[in-house]
């Protein structure tokens, strides 16, 4: 167990480096305070525009897969060093060392992950979670089931080890998307089909209510 140590620090050091709140700080703004206060690609979207968001959400994934390949590479004698160093780099997504500990929510860095690990397996679920987030008309829903659906997955063909470590970070994505939960309940929630609208009165509604949601 000690010999994961580093693969777990390397990849929750990656997982830590946030774009969202970095290119916040460019254009002067720190996301943590905007919008949902959330640093992750679906508020940076409400915040700094669709196009910033989306290159917050690719940058987000990279991260992941490069912490993957790169624990991969560089511990080839570990056969979970990909594993470990995935779920680190969700958790430090998550959880930043150096933002106080108010990351984003994990989402973008487990479909790194799953990619990294196993395209196959990643082709597969990206399609489901998509028919999720379409029917329910929310994001936070497919992320949920993917959170859970990476782990079994993984167990079911016999990587236990590995799964357990994804669990631990999926139940804590889990725990980050409580506000979700709440806002449904509420009726304040952010609809999927928000992300193709190009109602700017809308937008801007979307990113009242959920600044409205945390103060």
């Amino acid at each position: 167990m000690v010999h994961y140590l580093l693969p777990a620090f390397l990849g929750y050091f990656i997982g830590s480096i946030n774009p969202a709140f970095l290119i916040g700080k460019l254009r002067g703004v720190d996301i943590r305070t905007k919008g949902s206060k959330n640093a992750g690609a679906s508020n940076a979207m409400m915040v700094l525009g669709k196009s910033i968001g989306s290159l917050v959400m690719a940058a987000d994934i990279f991260k992941a897969v490069f912490a993957v390949l790169i624990c991969r590479a560089l511990f080839p004698a570990l056969p979970q060093a990909s594993a470990v160093a995935g779920s680190a780099c969700i958790i430090g997504h998550m959880f930043p060392c150096f933002m106080g500990f108010r990351g984003g929510k994990g989402f973008a860095c487990l479909g790194g992950f799953a990619l990294a690990y196993d395209w196959r397996m990643a082709a597969i679920l990206f399609p489901i979670v998509l028919g999720i987030a379409l029917i329910t008309n929310y994001v936070f829903l497919g992320a949920v089931f993917g959170s859970l659906a990476v782990p079994i997955t993984m167990g079911l063909r016999g990587n236990w080890y590995g799964a357990l470590c994804l669990l631990v970070s999926g139940l804590l994505m889990i725990y980050r998307h409580k506000i979700n939960f709440i806002r449904v309940q509420e009726g304040t929630e952010m609809g999927f089909s928000w992300l193709w609208s190009k109602n700017r009165r809308e937008m801007e509604q979307a990113v009242s209510r959920a600044a409205d949601d945390l103060d």
